[in-house]
This record gives structure tokens, C-alpha cells and sequence, in this order.
């Protein structure tokens, strides 16, 4: 038939648990209409039966992916939060007050940032909570 787009039905066996067998078919589209309908690699496409041999492909938005955060982003803003707070902080104080997304720090930005950046974490005595601080004056920091 003219104007119509050829798409190939390939069924494979994804696993096997015992005796059982897992089927999976996958709808193979040709390149060409995907780039026509402006797809992107990742999209999520819901379907809808109409009748009982039409299916009615309907796309959604493609997903925003998180900004991820840079290191020296990271730093910067955990620094200048704990300067304005010489008492110290505990994380999530932080995650506020700076803004930050993550539900918990990167270890490694955190053992690096204890290592070149002055950052203390210190247990306190009455709640048990871990208190960010600075061990040093800012302007020591900022030559590192």
C-alpha cells in the first residue's frame, strides 16, 4: 500500500527460569520515520489497541534529565553556606539553605572537599547529628 511505513515485529526470549520462558517483541520502526516524527532515542511511547488489529502509537514528552552538578559548583555553594554559618550545619541545613538537589553528598566530593577545602564533620554530642563546619578562615580556601 502507497504511504504506508514498513515496521518489523522481531520476538525474542529475553530469559529462561526453569522450564519457563520469557517471550519479549519488540516493534522495530525504520530510522527514517523516527527522525520524520522528531523521536529521541529514549522516548516513551504509550499505545492504544483500536479495533482488534490497529495500534494507535502515542508519544509522550521525552524526559528532562537532572543537571548534574559539578564538583566546584558543589564546593562553592557548601562553602559559602558554612562561612555564613560559623556554628556549623547539619547536611540537610545545607542541602536547603544552598539549594542543592541531592538527597545526600557525593562521599567522595565530601572526602575530598575534608581534604582540600578545610570541611570538619564533627559528631554532636547532644542530638548525635553530624555538624559540617570550616576549620578554616575563607580567604586560607580560597588560594587552594
Amino acid at each position: 500500500m502507497e504511504g504506508l511505513e514498513l515496521a518489523t515485529l522481531q520476538t525474542r526470549t529475553s530469559r529462561r527460569v526453569g522450564s519457563k520462558e520469557y517471550v519479549k517483541s519488540e516493534l522495530v520502526i525504520p530510522r527514517e520515520l523516527v527522525q520524520k516524527l522528531s523521536w529521541s532515542n529514549d522516548q516513551t511511547i504509550n499505545f492504544r489497541l483500536h479495533g482488534s488489529n490497529k495500534l494507535l502509537l502515542i508519544p509522550t514528552e521525552p524526559r528532562q534529565r537532572p543537571i548534574k552538578l559539578a564538583f566546584e559548583t558543589f564546593a562553592a555553594t557548601v562553602l559559602r553556606v558554612l562561612a555564613e554559618h560559623p556554628q556549623g550545619l547539619i547536611w540537610s541545613e545545607i542541602r536547603q539553605l544552598g539549594e542543592l538537589s541531592q538527597i545526600t553528598p557525593n562521599p567522595i566530593w565530601v572526602y575530598r572537599m575534608q581534604r582540600e577545602r578545610g570541611l570538619q564533620r564533627v559528631r554532636d554530642g547532644k542530638s548525635l547529628q553530624i555538624l559540617w563546619k570550616l576549620t578554616s578562615p575563607t580567604s586560607d580556601r580560597a588560594a587552594i
